[in-house]
């Protein structure tokens, strides 16, 4: 699954098909045999290198495919226990498009159109097959999520594109209004820090724009896992603030 949500990242983007050509090397575009399709373990064998032409073949590949296989791995532990075996095909579906669209995001600073039509139907059948929240839950967060998005792009030039704000609505749809503020509170708080980090070790000023959707998608993991409880450790702590 890793290796196919690379594949996507990279080429539908582009508006290239993610059928054909068959998976090939980037460089001299040999066509790749059964033996050099193995996740992780083509990479280690082939040193990193195609066997034709000797060109490096990007880390990304063996790095998404051993992510994607520790995260459905994680995935899968959470769902069965907690007993929740109905929420692991809406688990899978929201970390896959977490991943594509991340990876569309580093690498091209897209968020494809085509992406967000094919999720929002997904998402809205697996509503109709494992409903995890109400109708109007679902739709209120897309909604309020949108706005949200919207007029912080108004507040903030050239600091928002409008893929994040139709992603952020797709997340919405899925989280529920109260876990998609959580979301972007993480995402910004992250998003903010790691900026910081950044041009700190650089010692210069950012220069060109920085992909929002890797903190989005930090964000909406950790609020569609751990959303609850977070909140309600907030309140309790505000609580207990004013209590004291």
């Amino acid at each position: 699954m890793g290796s196919f949500f690379t594949l996507v990242s990279f080429r539908l983007p582009l508006g290239n098909s993610i059928i054909h050509p068959p998976s090939h090397c980037d460089f001299c575009e040999r066509r790749l045999t059964v033996s050099e399709l193995i996740p992780i373990l083509s990479f280690l064998l082939l040193k990193g290198k195609c066997q034709t032409c000797s060109q490096r073949i990007p880390i990304t590949y063996p790095l998404i495919e051993c992510f994607t296989g520790l995260l459905y791995i994680f995935i899968l532990y959470y769902c069965l226990h907690h007993h929740q075996p109905l929420l692991l095909p809406i688990s899978l579906s929201f970390s896959a498009m977490l991943i594509i669209l991340t990876l569309s995001d580093l690498t091209y600073f897209l968020v494809p159109n085509k992406l967000l039509l094919f999720f929002i139907l997904l998402f809205g059948l697996l509503h109709l097959l494992f409903t995890w929240n109400s109708w109007a839950e679902a739709l209120l967060g897309a909604c309020i999520s949108l706005i949200l998005l919207f007029l912080a792009s108004l507040v903030i030039k050239n600091g928002m594109g409008y893929g994040d704000i139709k992603l952020f609505g797709v997340l919405g749809f899925v989280l529920g209004w109260k876990d998609s503020l959580l979301a972007l509170f993480i995402a910004c708080f992250v998003g903010m820090g790691i900026t910081f980090l950044a041009q700190l070790l650089r010692k210069r000023k950012r220069k060109g724009p920085i992909p929002f959707v890797p903190f989005l998608a930090i964000g909406a993991f950790t609020a569609f896992f751990y959303g609850d409880s977070l909140l309600q450790a907030y309140v309790s702590f505000v609580k207990d603030l004013l209590l004291f």
